[in-house]
């Protein structure tokens, strides 16, 4: 599996979402995409895990829209609404403490209008 794929699938996991298009490139180190997605990789497993955790839901009306919309946490997620704030400062930590040297270039669609709960899961478009 390529790098490339490898960090698409990262995004895929960590956002919930399918994303427009996906490409890294280091800046520093061009064509070390597999170097770039180690150094952050336990960023963002660490970032993943707790965006989990704060997706357990009842109930539909548990669930809210959060935009998450930096590179390369991805675009948006589907988050429990008493959860909202403590995700919001997980990503923020983990978007400044991330290796800058990898670039992600993806369009993000706009945020969706509502989240729902599937199998005590907040989720969007009803799929976790």
């Amino acid at each position: 599996m390529s790098g490339q794929v490898k960090i698409a699938a990262v995004l895929a996991a960590v956002a919930g979402l399918a994303i427009a298009a996906v490409a890294c490139t280091s800046k520093k180190r061009q064509g070390d995409e597999e170097g770039c997605l180690a150094r952050n990789s336990t960023l963002l497993d660490e970032l993943r895990e707790t965006l989990e955790e704060a997706s357990k839901c009842e109930k539909d009306s548990d669930c809210e829209v959060v935009s998450l919309m930096t590179c390369p946490i991805g675009c948006h997620t589907a988050i429990k609404k008493d959860n909202v704030e403590r995700a919001r400062r997980a990503i923020a930590d983990t978007s400044a403490r991330l290796d800058r040297s990898c670039q992600c270039v993806y369009k993000c669609a706009p945020a969706p209008k509502s989240a729902s709960c599937v199998t005590g899961r907040c989720t969007i478009g009803g799929r976790r």
